[in-house]
């Protein structure tokens, strides 16, 4: 995805649509305006750069900060108001670089590129901007998802000035009261770790303890079966042997023979 492309993807995920949408309600016109698409900074287009701008800054400052910062010059109406505009967009831009949160080689031009409005290193930058404000708005929207503690940020943007002071050589300088919240977030995170690593220990252990005691059981069973099975067997062995039963003599098998009547004789055959 080249820049043009990634810049109005995360205008639409930002809301951008809905501002331009605003907009055309209020001043009472249709269709989508000619200023403003993928590739509306090809060209010199000071009127998207200003919505853009401004939308871009709104999402990351804030409506309030943004509207009392700029009250006596958004929307600019003339010259002297959006010369005032510019430098305050630039004071703002600079203000995002000093914590690190934009490349600094680009915010140093920054007044050039408002004066052109347009071009690659535009376009670089109001993509990093549009990056920092999706960051800001998802940080918003969802604070669980947001691995950094919320009393660390002004640490973490005092730190990431510090190791640029490091890079040109100046002394770096964290004040105390900054460490105070560093270690106490340190120690929380330390001991919250520390009661995972035992619930987890616990837990394991009653698990092991309870198939101990099912295999215990089961060795249990398993001995008395064998134990009933061998006294069944020596049971069995100790049965004496069946008997063959005695042969009738001939008088008891005579008797117990079927006769015969003969009519004719009158005698039993």
């Amino acid at each position: 995805m080249d820049l043009e492309e990634s810049l109005w993807t995360s205008l639409q995920l930002l809301g951008f649509a809905d501002r331009l949408s605003e907009s055309r309600k209020e001043n009472r016109t249709s269709g989508f305006p000619e200023e403003f698409g993928p590739y509306m900074f090809r060209r010199g287009n000071g009127t998207a750069l200003d919505e853009v701008l401004h939308f871009l800054l709104e999402k990351v400052y804030g409506v309030d900060v943004l509207k009392r910062e700029l009250r006596n010059c958004w929307p600019p109406a003339d010259g002297r108001q959006r010369t005032e505009w510019k430098r305050m967009a630039k004071k703002f831009l600079e203000s995002l670089a000093s914590g690190g949160l934009l490349p600094q080689k680009l915010v140093s031009s920054a007044a050039s590129l408002l004066q052109t409005a347009s071009g690659t290193r535009l376009l670089e930058l109001l993509c990093h901007l549009a990056d920092h404000a999706l960051r800001t708005v998802h940080t918003q929207m969802f604070p669980a998802d947001n691995s950094v503690p919320a009393q660390l940020t002004h640490v973490l943007q005092k730190l990431t000035k510090n190791r640029q002071e490091i890079r040109t050589g100046r002394e770096p300088s964290l004040p105390e009261p900054l460490l105070s919240p560093l270690i106490d977030a340190s120690k929380s995170r330390t001991s919250d770790s520390e009661e995972l690593f035992l619930r987890v220990c616990e837990n394991s252990t009653s698990s092991h303890e309870a198939w101990k005691a099912v295999a215990n059981s089961l060795t249990s069973t398993y001995r008395d079966l064998l134990a009933k099975n061998s006294a069944l067997e020596q049971a069995l062995d100790r049965l004496p042997e069946r008997e063959q039963a005695p042969a009738f003599s001939e008088e008891v098998r005579a008797v117990m023979e079927p006769r015969l009547y003969d009519p004719r004789a009158g005698t039993v055959i």
